[in-house]
């Protein structure tokens, strides 16, 4: 079972190797928007389980479990994607308890190291780098601003994870279309 590490964060799968082939990375962190947008570095689709500017109320158990989906429609024709802040979130379960809970699931788990933070945009540029290129990438952490906060007082809002069918449906099929080019293009050898 894999837990593989590096330098801020790890990526948890029920395999023995890193293989993104047709699979999701959930990306289980804190998040907050950082201001910034950037160009996905690969094809990919990337979904947001709560709306930006809303915090998120979803425990990962129920992101894998499927009873919390993507929330928006990914655009695979929108060119940026909003930054994000990540940094470990303690709320999620033990790193052995994640990799057994995806048994047979064709899903992997991205999770900050404590005390470390990265980028999104950081993140899907190192995926891309180290030939992990997975087809969807599903993000379940808040999406807030610091204009939403008074001190240290959250006063925006905050959503509860939940499964939206139609958005699952019409995700599922980028998701695939997507799938079927990053294969096409790895048996080709395109970059």
């Amino acid at each position: 079972m894999g837990n593989f590490n590096f330098s801020k964060f790890k990526i948890l799968t029920s395999g023995t190797k890193i293989d993104a082939t047709g699979k999701t990375l959930i990306i289980s962190t804190h998040g907050a928007l950082t201001g910034g947008t950037f160009e996905r570095p690969y094809p990919t689709v990337v979904q947001f389980c709560t709306p930006k500017m809303t915090s998120l109320r979803a425990a990962l158990d129920e992101v894998v479990a499927g009873r919390v989906t993507g929330s928006e429609l990914a655009s695979s024709s929108q060119k940026t994607v909003d930054d994000h802040s990540l940094s470990w979130f303690e709320h999620d379960p033990k790193d052995d308890s994640i990799v057994a809970s995806l048994s047979g699931k064709k899903m992997d788990v991205l999770v900050m190291k404590g005390g470390k933070s990265e980028t999104l945009k950081n993140v899907l540029t190192f995926l891309k780098t180290s030939g992990f290129l997975y087809p969807n990438i599903l993000c379940v952490f808040c999406r807030v601003s610091a204009e939403q906060f008074e001190g240290n007082a959250y006063i925006g809002g905050s959503t509860t994870g939940k499964v939206h069918a139609f958005v699952s449906q019409a995700n599922q099929h980028k998701v695939n279309a997507t799938a079927i080019m990053l294969e096409l293009q790895q048996k080709k050898g395109f970059k």
